[in-house]
């Protein structure tokens, strides 16, 4: 009998045998144990791209029982697990240690930070001194989890030395048995606002400040580039949708969203905007809208300008 294998849920970071840089996803088995360190998928797909799956039989793969993976993150199967409500409350405050909020307030005012903060339900960490929560609430309105994320108040950027501070709320609450069901950032919005335009981008962040400089259009975030996939789509169906990928994942996206378009009958536009804008930069280091100084592109015209059309 084979093992199912796939990378571990809780992407727990190890370091990349190639790049080595903690950005590495390592594989389980169906009984939740790590196998050997050499499988798994580097975060750094532009930079590093390493990858590498098991295909042999469980009599020739070797375990690595010295790192046990609780079971508790590889469930897959049954209804998604949501986060106790309380939790979720207990995080819409403490905006004083929160860093992106800070920098939102620096960077436009405190009203519309407020106002954006509270449209999306952003959330406050006390993990590393302050962090920001970015919850992922369905369309209807159950809470999937919460991705944790420190940034630095000044720049707005992710604290990524010595090491990224990322992880998901309901690590942190050692929930057992969890079964994380992603959804958009942003997805519980889709219903309120039934006849806005919507944009895909891949981080919170950008979706955030995107939701402060155009406001007309309802902006919403895979939250990664890998998870720009059907099953996170499909909720869009019967709305213009207008994707934005980061400069390192054009292609990849583009050539996902023909398929996912005839999947869905849906018609995912993708912008070539951002790649116009960067012409003479290096794409592979992965800009996004957020990265723009100045985004020169008026609210009515916005389809009009930046669509390229599969």
């Amino acid at each position: 009998m084979k093992f199912k294998y796939q990378l571990d849920p809780s992407s727990k970071k190890f370091v990349c045998p190639q790049c080595e840089k903690r950005r590495f996803v390592r594989v389980i088995d169906d009984l939740g144990n790590y196998v050997s360190a050499e499988f798994g998928r580097c975060d750094r797909s532009s930079s590093c791209g390493y990858y590498k799956y098991p295909q042999k039989k469980d009599s020739e793969l070797k375990l690595d029982l010295t790192q046990r993976k609780v079971a508790k993150f590889s469930i897959k199967n049954g209804p998604p697990s949501i986060i106790p409500e309380p939790y979720f409350q207990q995080s819409l405050k403490g905006y004083s240690i929160n860093p992106f909020f800070q920098y939102l307030c620096a960077t436009f005012n405190k009203q519309d930070a407020d106002n954006v903060c509270a449209k999306y339900f952003v959330g406050t960490s006390k993990l590393w001194g302050g962090a920001t929560v970015f919850w992922q609430i369905s369309k209807d309105n159950q809470i999937r989890s919460g991705k944790i994320i420190k940034y630095d108040t000044i720049t707005g950027k992710r604290i990524k030395e010595p090491r990224t501070l990322m992880t998901w709320v309901h690590v942190i609450l050692k929930l057992k048995e969890f079964n994380l069901k992603q959804v958009l950032f942003g997805e519980h919005l889709l219903s309120l606002f039934p006849q806005k335009a919507v944009c895909i981008v891949e981080s919170e962040k950008t979706a955030i400040i995107m939701a402060l400089k155009h406001p007309n259009y309802l902006w919403l975030a895979t939250g990664s580039k890998q998870e720009f996939k059907i099953e996170k789509l499909k909720v869009l169906s019967g709305r213009k949708v207008l994707v934005f990928p980061d400069t390192d994942a054009f292609e990849e996206w583009k050539k996902k969203a023909g398929i996912i378009s005839k999947q869905l009958n849906l018609n995912l536009v993708v912008s070539s905007y951002l790649m116009n804008c960067t012409i003479a930069l290096n794409h592979s280091k992965g800009y996004d809208l957020a990265d723009l100084k100045q985004i020169d592109i008026d609210n009515a015209n916005l389809i009009y300008l930046c669509s390229n059309k599969i």
